[in-house]
């Protein structure tokens, strides 16, 4: 199917139907309920499901059938995270250094970016589309309109009265 992929009805609601287009109402609709943590999880991805997908649930936009998709968020947060003790662990170099000898006894020096940084930056970009479907980028949040949240500004409650 070409074109834009269309916005799950939850967000839509929650961002209070900007485009003011009818909804679905045979969409399926699943229960919003955590789905089940799968045991294939390592330590790290366990602890960013414990840490979002309770708010997801909370939001409307984790159901019980979005554990796959949301566990390969986990998996790359995971991967994220074990790649930056790996970095912490090689004094956080950008650049890798390797000498070489060459056969007339001349040493060559050659310079290349460090291989967990490109990891690093593979990893962030595989992990925003799976923000942006679950509604977690900056510019999702402030779309969304969450009936009954309060506010946890202070300031802006101040301004709001």
């Amino acid at each position: 199917m070409a074109g834009r992929k269309p916005v799950p009805e939850a967000l839509k609601l929650l961002r209070g139907n900007p485009g003011k287009r009818p909804l679905n109402k045979r969409a399926p609709n699943p229960r919003r309920v955590e789905p089940e943590m799968p045991s294939f999880l390592d330590k790290d991805a366990r602890k960013e499901w414990r840490r979002v997908a309770p708010t997801l649930v909370r939001l409307g936009v984790l159901t019980e059938v979005d554990g796959t998709l949301f566990a390969g968020y986990c998996e790359l947060v995971s991967g994220l995270a074990q790649c930056n003790r790996a970095l912490k662990k090689c004094g956080n170099k950008m650049l890798t250094e390797k000498t070489t000898v060459d056969m007339d006894g001349g040493t060559n020096i050659e310079v290349k970016q460090n291989p967990l940084v490109v990891m690093k930056r593979q990893l962030i970009q595989q992990i925003r589309p799976y923000c942006t479907e679950f509604g977690m980028t900056p510019s999702s949040r402030a779309k969304i309109q969450v009936p009954g949240l309060q506010s946890v500004d202070p300031q802006e409650d101040f301004l709001n009265g």
